[in-house]
């Protein structure tokens, strides 16, 4: 995410992968799932989510 923040003029307040609807934290990408993301740009603040029903795809070693 630095390579990212170092590219734009905005703040990334938050991304987050998460499980849907309960909100939980994510281990595997599988079933539905959202990402949800706020940056702030200048004075204001965008917040943006989506929602994926998805396979297994691990995250971690």
């Amino acid at each position: 995410m630095d390579e990212l923040t170092n590219q734009l003029t905005a703040t990334i307040d938050y991304a987050e992968v998460r499980s849907f609807p309960t909100l939980s934290p994510v281990k595997e990408l599988k079933g539905e799932i959202i990402i949800a993301v706020a940056v702030k740009y200048s004075k204001v603040r965008l917040i943006d989510n989506i929602i994926f029903n998805i396979g297994s795809v691990s995250l971690c070693c």
